[in-house]
């Protein structure tokens, strides 16, 4: 975090540690921080199983791009809607607890949608309540999951263990269709769904024995009376999503890192959720080419988490996000330039390279960036924000694939993306990692003598 936002040690109030104090107090971090990415990972891998099962019987049975925007659409928006409460919860209740309920009430939903499905009742509309439902429990865990880590993990060790989460995350996703085509293929629907109720179950239990910090609280506010000393006034009295906004508002560099997430989502992403209808369209429902998308997107996002969490990244945050999301433009781009299908493949791999930057980079710059009993509404406003916007725009341009070509919109839409990104890229103001040494300092040392 840096030194203006970071709060006094007077106003940290208890529930903030130090790294010091985390360790003493808790044990050593590692192991802690671990085996809670564990349980999230099994979870994770349970959903992403589903998830593919879904999206997938959907467009091999309709062929249909507005059927698969209602269901993406399905999918997002109520965890992007939830998520601003989501947020506001996990800075005012147990952020534990809060994780524990979720998945608990995803799990029993997923199981009553099930014996639903597995008594004859498939449709896509009962199949679309499925996923309104976890994406109102997803809303609710992600926040308090998010806010969870950077308590347990110390602030220089952020990036990195986001990176490494993000390549479990990865391998996870490379796992998790090959495990979702043959389920596809032997289960019905309703068996799959029961994937997830095993999965949700073991996280669970794993998260239920770790010790998790309790959630900081708002810092006083110091009141300087005209005919006294400084005295302790009440706690500031916006404790909901309005005093979110005006921080990241009020940040320019996060406020700058947010746009920059609006362009990706709003003109790359779409098209990116859009691919089993891109394939179906261009090259044939060949699920061998389904599988091979995630696949190798998913092993690229492994190898580029891998190196990140090794490297540490650049000083400026703020400019690998900027490399990043011109990056993801040029490559969809030529996509849409490709008459090719194993080199349209192939670009996946180059997606999946840069994808931590797009992922890891701007989850860390929240954590850093943001004060201890702020996290939770800044996170879950991040993602409202950014989760309501793809499906919007999938949905506007669903109509549109179904009479223009999707090389066409991948080329108008990348073009676009890079051209707001150079616009953004202007006087961008830095975000620089924390706990680098000051150069003159260095340079003093270096000489012998006092900066």
């Amino acid at each position: 975090m840096s030194d203006r936002t970071r709060p006094s040690q007077d106003e940290a109030g208890p529930a903030e540690t130090t790294e010091g104090d985390a360790q003493d107090q808790d044990g050593p971090w590692l192991p802690r921080v671990v085996w809670f990415l564990a349980g999230q990972a099994v979870s994770l891998f349970g959903s992403s199983v589903v998830a593919y099962a879904i999206v997938w019987h959907v467009a091999l049975e309709t062929r249909n791009a507005v059927s698969y925007a209602v269901v993406a659409f399905a999918a997002m928006v109520p965890q992007g809607l939830m998520s601003l409460v989501g947020g506001v919860w996990a800075d005012r209740y147990d952020r534990k607890a809060l994780v524990i309920a979720a998945d608990a009430a995803i799990a029993v939903i997923t199981v009553g949608l099930a014996w639903l499905l597995l008594s004859g009742h498939e449709s896509l509309w009962l199949i679309t309540a499925a996923l309104v439902l976890r994406g109102i429990g997803g809303g609710v865990q992600t926040p308090a999951v998010g806010a969870i880590l950077p308590s347990i993990t110390p602030e220089k060790h952020l990036l990195r263990v986001n990176s490494a989460f993000g390549s479990v995350q990865s391998a996870v996703y490379l796992v998790a269709p090959a495990v979702a085509a043959v389920v596809l293929v032997v289960w019905e629907m309703g068996a799959i769904l029961l994937v997830d109720v095993a999965t949700a179950a073991v996280a669970i239990a794993v998260l239920a024995v770790l010790r998790i910090p309790a959630t900081p609280k708002a810092p006083v506010v110091d009141v300087e009376p005209d005919d006294g000393p400084t005295e302790p006034g009440p706690e500031p009295p916006s404790t909901g999503l309005g005093a979110a906004w005006r921080f990241v508002l009020g940040h320019p560099g996060l406020r700058r890192a947010l746009a920059l997430g609006i362009v990706v989502f709003a003109l790359v992403m779409p098209m990116a959720m859009a691919a089993p209808i891109v394939v179906v369209k261009l090259f044939g429902d060949a699920t061998w080419m389904l599988a091979a998308v995630e696949i190798g997107y998913s092993g690229a996002l492994i190898l580029g988490g891998v190196v990140l969490a090794a490297w540490g990244g650049w000083r400026n945050r703020m400019t690998m996000i900027i490399v990043a999301t011109a990056a993801w433009a040029v490559f969809t781009v030529a996509q849409g330039l490709t008459p090719w299908a194993l080199l349209y493949l192939a670009l996946w791999i180059p997606f999946g390279l840069v994808g931590p930057a797009l992922t890891a980079v701007p989850v860390t710059v929240m954590q850093e960036e943001t004060p201890p009993h702020l996290i939770g509404r800044v996170m879950g406003l991040m993602q409202t924000v950014l989760l309501l916007v793809s499906p919007v725009v999938l949905l506007v341009l669903a109509p549109l694939l179904e009479v223009v070509s999707p090389r066409v919109v991948l080329v108008v839409t990348g073009v676009a993306a890079l051209v707001a990104t150079a616009r953004l890229a202007r006087q961008a103001p830095p975000l620089m990692a924390p706990d680098e040494p000051d150069p003159d300092a260095v340079q003093a040392a270096a000489r012998g003598t006092s900066p």
